[in-house]
């Protein structure tokens, strides 16, 4: 049995995948499982770098690079690093393996317009990057990659081969996202409709809102999830603004909806949308980046073309509105996915067989 360091960060979606493993990595025998955090490292270069813009990402490498060597200074031989934006700079140390999990490429940001400010990563920053990542993949370390379309990104940008490349999405407890059974039930005249995005215009909320003030959608609850409220008039809208992840509120509200939308602008993955799902709920969200692995065009919701507009989103809700079976089963399909793909079991063992390989 070897010891292998999991170094993550509390960035974003990242601080769920953290916490469930190092909830249960621990009870798997494996390996010795020793944890960093990222932000432990981070501190003493964050305070000059956070506001200066693309120098952020030298933060992020020197945090990567000192993780690193804490990890090796207690006899780790294998690297778990998450995510792809600390790895900059790793140490070349002889018997040491890297796993790097993440969600995207620069390059595949900047394709996204992540920012939704037509910003770019600064030009030299990316070569040392593209330089830099590229030397991990010629020596012959890993890529745990959230999905495919990532995957085949690692391959194109950095010249991985296929086998260096395992795809690893995030997990979720689908024992606590579970459905309750009100929303198996199809006769209802309107729908609870619910969003949950922290960057409320990059997830498309703003489109929600406007397709909610249409007249087809008088008779449907809109709940909003987010770090931005929005000031209404509409009694049928209800915002909130002080949830975690992975809240017993969040989690009884998403359970308490009948569909899950989330047209988003600008997105790799999407852990909200799987957690919607693990609860029954059809989702509406838009086919771009990862998207499509999660959520199954006809079969566990809807997608809608990227850029996604009001009509398009509109279309697509009032399909589940106007047809509760198809709600119904979409649903039930949806909860049937995300047990066997994304389940805590499944992507624990899926991590340990990697590196067992």
């Amino acid at each position: 049995m070897g010891k292998v360091a999991i170094i993550t960060t509390n960035r974003a979606g990242w601080k769920s995948i953290r916490r469930r493993w190092e909830e249960n990595l621990p009870r798997r025998e494996n390996f010795e499982w020793v944890f960093f955090h990222l932000e432990d490292f981070a501190r003493p270069v964050d305070r000059l770098t956070s506001k200066l813009g693309h120098l952020k990402t030298l933060s992020n490498a020197a945090a990567g690079r000192q993780a690193v060597k804490a990890a090796v200074g207690m006899g780790c031989t294998k690297i778990v690093l998450a995510t792809i934006h600390y790895a900059l700079v790793l140490p070349r140390i002889s018997g040491l393996r890297y796993y790097v999990y993440g969600d995207a490429t620069p390059r595949q940001l900047n394709e996204l317009d992540y920012a939704g400010k037509g910003e770019r990563m600064n030009p030299w920053l990316g070569r040392l990057f593209s330089r830099n990542l590229s030397r991990l993949a010629s020596e012959g370390h890993h890529f745990l990659c959230c999905s495919s379309w990532y995957g085949n990104g690692i391959i194109e940008e950095f010249g991985a081969k296929r086998d260096q490349i395992s795809i690893l999405p995030p997990d979720v407890d689908t024992d606590y996202w579970s459905p309750i059974g009100r929303l198996y039930e199809s006769g209802k005249a309107g729908l609870r409709i619910i969003f949950v995005g922290a960057d409320f215009k990059r997830k498309g909320g703003d489109l929600l809102l406007e397709v909610a003030a249409l007249p087809a959608f008088a008779q449907c609850e809109w709940h909003f999830v987010t770090k931005s409220p929005q000031e209404t008039n509409q009694s049928n809208l209800f915002f909130y603004a002080g949830f975690n992840s992975d809240d017993a509120g969040l989690r009884d509200l998403v359970r308490s909806c009948d569909l899950f939308a989330l047209p988003t602008r600008a997105d790799c993955s999407s852990i909200a949308t799987i957690e919607a799902s693990a609860c029954g709920l059809p989702v509406v969200s838009t086919r771009m980046a990862g998207i499509p692995e999660i959520v199954v065009d006809g079969h566990t919701g809807t997608l809608v073309s990227a850029p996604p507009t009001v009509e398009s989103v509109a279309c697509a809700i009032k399909r589940y509105l106007d047809n509760p079976s198809l709600r119904v089963q979409h649903g039930k399909n949806g909860r049937l996915k995300a047990v066997r793909e994304y389940g805590i079991d499944a992507g624990i063992t899926r991590l340990i067989e990697i590196l067992q390989a």
